[in-house]
């Protein structure tokens, strides 16, 4: 199309040219040729018309270009969040069958091994306020090994009983009266064999009150205290006595802390 442009411009140019040397001459009359110019725009808009459309064209691909990539984008997006809610949906899975078990062994376990504490609370009628302090004494059908008794008195919002004084002694030995069970206080042994302290105040023992031959460590394994009456001993009365901790299992007596 170009080449045909300037065949068009050139033949223009040559018959100007020629009627200037003939005029030189003669008389000459320029005949020129308006289908030149005619033909000349119309070339010149049909090269417009593909030009546009040739950009229309890119344009279109383009256009489609990033509808493809659009679509491939969101495909892989949509796949990614699939795959991400499929293994999401696995770990909730996964984490509620965990927690189901754990829940069952929790339950075996607890019924398996009740504990006495959850049976048994203070009663009104187990407190007795005394010229020493307020007590808490465990009724006969509520008997736990030293650690449980301590750990009852605690969640209560009282301590095992320390007995500090002589006067603090007699009293719960008052209280006791003529029986013969055994009732644990907070002295204990463990850590340093024979330096006894109150576990709820952490105070070594003063005054003492243990029958005679006590403590006496039996077995290796008596490393806290209770009051107890001496099977062999006649007419005794209650004294102190150490005693294995875990197996023997006992009343107790709590102490209110001021």
């Amino acid at each position: 199309m170009m080449a045909t442009m300037r065949y068009f411009i050139v033949s223009f140019l040559l018959t100007i040219l020629i009627c200037v040397v003939a005029s030189q001459n003669s008389d000459c009359t320029c005949a020129t040729k308006p289908v030149y110019f005619t033909d000349y725009t119309k070339l010149h808009k049909d090269f417009c018309d593909q030009k546009i459309s040739s950009e229309l064209s890119k344009l279109e691909a383009e256009i489609m270009e990033c509808q493809y990539q659009s679509m491939l984008t969101s495909s892989i997006y949509t796949s990614s969040l699939a795959t991400c809610n499929s293994q999401l949906q696995a770990e909730i899975t996964l984490c509620q069958n965990k927690a189901q078990v754990q829940t069952a062994a929790l339950q075996d376990c607890i019924e398996s091994c009740p504990r006495p504490l959850r049976l048994v609370s203070f009663t009104e009628g187990n407190i007795v306020h005394l010229s020493t302090g307020t007590y808490y004494f465990s009724p006969a059908t509520q008997k736990l090994n030293w650690y449980m008794a301590d750990l009852f008195c605690k969640i209560n919002g009282w301590e095992l009983a320390s007995v500090e004084t002589g006067a603090e002694n007699s009293a719960l030995i008052n209280h006791f009266g003529t029986g013969n069970d055994k009732y644990w206080i907070s002295g204990t042994d463990q850590g340093s064999e024979s330096e006894f302290y109150w576990s709820a105040t952490g105070q070594p023992f003063g005054e003492t009150f243990f029958e005679v031959e006590q403590p006496d460590n039996g077995g290796g394994s008596e490393d806290c205290v209770q009051f107890f009456v001496h099977p062999s001993i006649n007419s005794a009365t209650y004294k102190w006595n150490d005693a294995n901790c875990k197996d023997d299992i006992e009343r107790f007596v709590c102490e209110l802390p001021y």
